[in-house]
């Protein structure tokens, strides 16, 4: 990883540990539980239409315990309650909200963290379609991006320095971090 400049901020790709088979490891229980509506919802308004109980899924890995962070086959972030505890103050809930979510054969609560609103960190053309993962980025100047955001440019989360710190920290699991590069 190269080293930051002074006022360098640090900025991650926020990427998870798959199932050793490459698998999502959720399955939502069935067409009546589905999320469907809460997946293509594209406006808090209308993902809380959908969301009158918490939505149920089913833990379905086979090579990995349920972690702190997994991946769900929902719109959305999976996080422990651990991780909200740990993370709450950092968890950008301006732009984001936190959604109960029911696990099949856990009596641990899971929560639904979802980003309705992206943001614009780089002085780049912003595409028609989110890509996988930009290649280069080249950050705007003097920019300060919340803890763990949405970027206008690619379809997974970018988190700072601040929140690796207190993931670390917390001692939670699931979380894989990829260095994207330095703003300023």
């Amino acid at each position: 990883m190269p080293p930051a400049h002074r006022d360098q901020l640090k900025i991650y790709r926020l990427d998870l540990v798959w199932d050793d088979d490459g698998n999502n490891p959720y399955e939502t229980l069935s067409p009546e539980e589905s999320s469907f509506g809460f997946d293509i919802a594209r406006k808090r308004e209308d993902a809380r239409r959908w969301l009158q109980n918490p939505i149920r899924g089913a833990w379905c890995g086979v090579g990995l315990p349920i972690a702190d962070y997994s991946s769900a086959a929902i719109a959305g972030d999976v996080l422990s309650q651990r991780a909200v505890g740990a993370l709450r103050d950092v968890l950008d809930l301006q732009r984001g909200e936190l959604y109960p979510m029911e696990v099949r054969g856990s009596k641990a609560l899971y929560w639904i963290y979802r980003i309705w609103e992206p943001i614009n960190v780089l002085g780049m053309p912003i595409p028609k379609v989110l890509v996988d993962q930009v290649k280069n980025p080249v950050f705007l100047p003097n920019v300060v991006p919340p803890a763990i955001f949405k970027s206008m440019h690619e379809v997974r989360r970018w988190v700072t320095q601040n929140f690796v710190d207190r993931v670390e920290e917390a001692g939670l699991t699931g979380f894989d971090f990829q260095y994207v590069g330095g703003t300023g």
